[in-house]
């Protein structure tokens, strides 16, 4: 699916007062766009026009673009720091999500977002955290009660509206590529921005793995030959 809808993830920290609650509700009635509040109020995802468009220079790209553009100059007229852009490879293709980064973060060490093959329908996804050396079994430990917690948020609750199906999560116990693997039926996004923002806030910065690598399961010799 080429058309994509546009959204912006802002982090409360890059905020003068932590405060996205306000900020969403500011968005909302200036600018008519949809917002939905993540990791306990410490993410922001601005759903910025809500239409699916093209990549190019298309009349609707172009009033697209302005939305995005007026309502970053909004968020950094409020004394939102300046940030590094990185774009979110998530299972889905509904929306193209990028990520507002502390300034230089992306220098150094930073949680970045892979795909080792695309989603095509598969009904399992897995989901590798890569370290470039050995994952301690403190730090394991530690991501997967933060998985664990967040696959039966993700389950009950749901985040931006969308949840994952309500099937047990099964976890990957490797040294450098801990992970796990869920159902996947349905194409879903908010889920996987939350992810990636609790990871990001509830690990040390030296615990944070490389990426994030999402692949599918293929459960059937006609799905493995990608037919």
């Amino acid at each position: 699916m080429s058309a994509k809808i546009s959204v912006g993830v802002y982090l409360a920290s890059q905020m003068p007062n932590n405060d996205l609650s306000s900020l969403a509700k500011e968005l909302e009635a200036s600018f008519g766009c949809v917002c939905h509040l993540l990791d306990n109020g410490a993410g922001i995802a601005v759903n910025f026009t809500n239409c699916a468009v093209e990549r190019g220079t298309s009349e609707e790209k172009m009033k697209d673009l302005r939305q995005q553009e007026n309502i970053s100059r909004f968020i950094y007229s409020t004394g939102h720091l300046r940030s590094d852009s990185l774009p979110l490879w998530l299972p889905a293709y509904v929306y193209d999500c990028h990520v507002a980064l502390p300034l230089g973060e992306t220098g150094g060490r930073f949680l970045q977002t892979g795909v080792l093959a695309p989603w095509r329908g598969e009904p399992r996804l897995q989901y590798e955290m890569v370290y470039p050396d050995m994952c301690s079994a403190r730090t394991r430990a530690k991501l997967y009660e933060v998985i664990r917690q967040w696959h039966v948020e993700s389950c009950t609750l749901g985040f931006g509206g969308e949840l994952l199906a309500d099937h047990a999560i099964e976890m990957v116990d490797d040294s450098t590529r801990p992970g796990f693997s869920v159902f996947y039926p349905t194409a879903r996004t908010f889920p996987w921005v939350e992810l990636y923002l609790r990871i990001r806030s509830r690990m040390e910065k030296r615990e944070w793995p490389k990426a994030m690598m999402f692949s599918p399961i293929a459960t059937t010799p006609e799905m493995r030959k990608g037919a």
